[in-house]
């Protein structure tokens, strides 16, 4: 029996061959080009060694939280920023006093965190640990974040016995004129921020206010306000040289009381102001 093959027929597979072999590979090659994984440059840190190296060659683990993450993340404050962070833990004491800790070592007052503000320490000598809730920044003045997860003594001091965090800001021209930003939330949540910045030559003023309320959680006594204002100054000396003033002033209303102890006169619902 002789079997006929038709033109027709031999051109369809011919075509088809060819697609397999020239346009697939162009398909799966867009495919992998449009993954942002492999089109990012490695980053580069500072916080490792406070020299300027590839995010790979640092000797320590580190992880970025850049603006655009922070952005993306829905975050309402700074320590909810490092639930994205591996090991950390975030909570709140009381229900309205945030704690940062890493590896599960936490507390009313965490230590063995470094944090800092554009290389400033705020670590609290007086209580030994940081007050998160009295941070000196607005979220939306953040450039980055760079967590180094691990022990850094040698760069950082003692206090560096568990992480490093390292908050850098933008800079004042950075910012446009004039913002406002308002946030609705549940359970009575309400935040409202002003921002405004101004170039006088080769200086750069920003200055930010924000006011908070929340009513915290249901059936307990955990309401609190935040009022801050914050501002930096950037001031270009020469080519080489700048200078860089920052300054904040918070004020900050708790209500406090230790669930399950209503009855109890040395532990009232009482009102903190810090």
């Amino acid at each position: 029996m002789k079997i006929v093959k038709s033109p027709l027929f031999a051109r369809k597979n011919l075509l088809f061959a060819f697609y397999i072999a020239f346009i697939t590979p162009f398909a799966v090659a867009n495919d992998i080009n449009d993954l942002s994984f492999f089109n990012t440059e490695i980053p580069i840190v500072l916080s490792a060694t406070r020299l300027a190296q590839p995010q790979t060659e640092a000797p320590a683990t580190i992880t970025i939280i850049d603006r655009q993450l922070i952005k993306l993340s829905g975050a309402k404050a700074i320590p909810e920023l490092f639930r994205l962070v591996p090991g950390f833990h975030v909570a709140h004491f009381r229900g309205n006093e945030p704690v940062v800790a890493y590896q599960g070592l936490s507390g009313e007052f965490p230590q063995g965190v470094q944090v800092l503000i554009d290389g400033r320490s705020v670590y609290s000598p007086l209580f030994g640990g940081v007050d998160w809730s009295n941070l000196p920044i607005m979220m939306e003045d953040i450039e980055r974040i760079e967590v180094i997860r691990g022990p850094n003594g040698s760069s950082f001091g003692s206090n560096a016995f568990q992480a490093v965090i390292n908050i850098t800001t933008s800079h004042a021209v950075q910012t446009n004129d004039f913002q406002v930003k308002s946030t609705l939330g549940e359970r009575g949540y309400q935040r409202t921020l002003l921002t405004g910045s101004h170039s006088f030559g080769d200086i750069d003023v920003r200055l930010s206010a924000s006011h908070i309320d929340d009513n915290g959680y249901a059936n307990n006594d955990d309401d609190s306000r935040h009022d801050s204002l914050t501002g930096r100054l950037d001031y270009q000396i020469t080519h080489l040289d700048s200078l860089q003033l920052n300054f904040g002033i918070i004020n900050t209303l708790r209500e406090t009381h230790t669930p399950g102890t209503l009855l109890d006169p040395f532990d009232p619902p009482r009102n903190t102001d810090d």
